[in-house]
């Protein structure tokens, strides 16, 4: 039987979290420490990321914002698609191997850049058949290497970010986007004083150039460590194992990911360019959410999932801190999404403000479906995560596609979020046994 327990519900929140933040000991720090390293990435790019686009959106036509970010989200796309989960298998790696770090971190870089660079020249030769208004990206071989290496770069990067989180080196995870965002915005703003309007293609080009200066910083963390040496370079039964396990990751990476990123794209073939750009901007804003979600999710893998019990008291704690942030951003974005777009001008609030409040809602659903791939992947059971997440994922991009033919951004915004809502109620049975594995225990004695 499960024991009913009366009293003061405040009272027994109260002496459960002090349970669980005893079981916790000092894995609590570390969770918090290196989640909050890469919220507070994402948040410093969102902050600098709005000025960046307030100057584009200054600087450059409504057409030439919404072919940026249209070649953008599908560089961030491709370059997803080709990490081929080394970032997630080097997490793993981590807390059972005594290589080097930095080998295994350079090892992991290699597919992912390569194949990278190769999908995104493909993709500028012949993507433009799909999606017309890319069709500029196709101009040439220098567009073409462009294109290509902005992918390569991004899915190199990325792949970085995790491997750095992975040694729980949080603190130079946030440097390196820390550098990325200054950069980016710096060489907009220079580019912005020649008071000329050069193209989408530009913008493009400005995000790639951060995106390379921002390694500066971690070459500089390399030297004072003295990391720059032969024990460095990449080793190739390290990219064997790493193959082996990214693969399995990679697919259930792909599936979280790849909607949110094929949504811009979504409106860029649904609807206009100003339109894309208004999304784009409406999407970017409501991302700092859901990385509060992903960064404790994914901190909650790299620290291990331990004994059932210490897996149940790591996830309570990570999943009320999620909620509570959700709370807090759904009710901010439904007071001030029209005031946070009106930075970008009257067009974007009047445009996209009902839009970012329906994205904002959610959150709720997006800490369900996180911490059900942590659990999963925990578990052992990636490609069984993959598949669900994938046919949720699938549903999202239709859910917005009928959305936004309907009813236009509000509708592709209410189309994703029914579809979200579904996907998270099919996954809710794990993370609540993972959450309360006493209640099961219960059952099964019963019966």
């Amino acid at each position: 039987m499960i024991p009913l327990t009366l009293g003061r519900p405040s009272a027994m929140a109260s002496q459960r979290l002090r349970a669980t933040l005893r079981t916790l000991g000092a894995d609590a720090p570390v969770i918090l420490r290196n989640s909050t390293s890469i919220w507070l990435s994402v948040g410093f790019n969102s902050a600098l990321g709005f000025a960046f686009w307030w100057i584009a959106d200054r600087q450059f036509s409504a057409s030439a914002v919404g072919l940026a970010a249209a070649a953008i989200s599908a560089m961030t796309l491709l370059g997803t698609a080709a990490m081929l989960g080394q970032g997630t298998a080097v997490m793993g790696e981590a807390r059972d191997r005594t290589d080097p770090e930095d080998a295994l971190l350079t090892t992991s870089l290699l597919a992912p850049f390569v194949l990278g660079t190769l999908a995104g020249v493909l993709f500028a030769a012949f993507g433009w058949l799909l999606l017309p208004g890319l069709r500029v990206v196709a101009s040439g071989p220098g567009t073409l290497a462009l294109f290509g290496l902005g992918v390569g770069v991004t899915a190199a990067t990325v792949v970085l970010d995790q491997g750095l989180v992975g040694f729980l080196l949080g603190q130079l995870q946030f440097g390196r986007n820390a550098a990325f965002a200054i950069a980016k915005l710096l060489l907009i703003l220079a580019f912005s004083l020649l008071g000329r309007d050069r193209g989408g293609l530009l913008i493009y080009a400005l995000w790639l150039a951060g995106n390379v200066l921002s390694l500066a910083p971690l070459l500089v963390a390399a030297l004072r460590r003295g990391k720059l040496n032969r024990r460095g370079l990449p080793r190739w039964t390290l990219l064997r194992v790493l193959g082996l396990s990214g693969l399995k990751h990679h697919a259930l990476n792909l599936s979280l990911r790849a909607p949110g990123l094929a949504l811009t794209l979504v409106v860029a073939a649904t609807l206009s360019a100003a339109a894309t750009a208004y999304f784009y901007t409406a999407w970017m804003i409501a991302s700092f959410g859901f990385a509060a979600s992903s960064a404790l999710a994914t901190t909650l893998y790299a620290v291990g999932s331990g004994p059932p019990g210490q897996m149940s008291h790591r996830v309570r704690f990570t999943v009320g801190l999620d909620l509570l942030a959700a709370v807090l951003f759904a009710a901010g974005l439904g007071v001030g999404a029209p005031l946070v777009l009106q930075f970008f001008g009257g067009a974007y609030a009047n445009a996209a403000g009902t839009c970012l409040r329906i994205l904002g809602l959610g959150l709720f659903p997006y800490v369900v479906k996180d911490h059900y791939a942590t659990i999963e992947r925990a578990k052992g059971r990636t490609l069984h995560a993959a598949s669900l997440v994938a046919a949720g994922g699938a549903a999202e991009v239709a859910g917005a596609a009928l959305g936004a033919h309907a009813a236009g951004l509000n509708g592709l915004a209410v189309g994703w979020e029914i579809a979200l809502i579904a996907e998270a109620l099919a996954m809710l049975p794990s993370v609540l046994q993972t959450l309360f594995p006493e209640n099961r225990t219960c059952h099964s004695a019963d019966s």
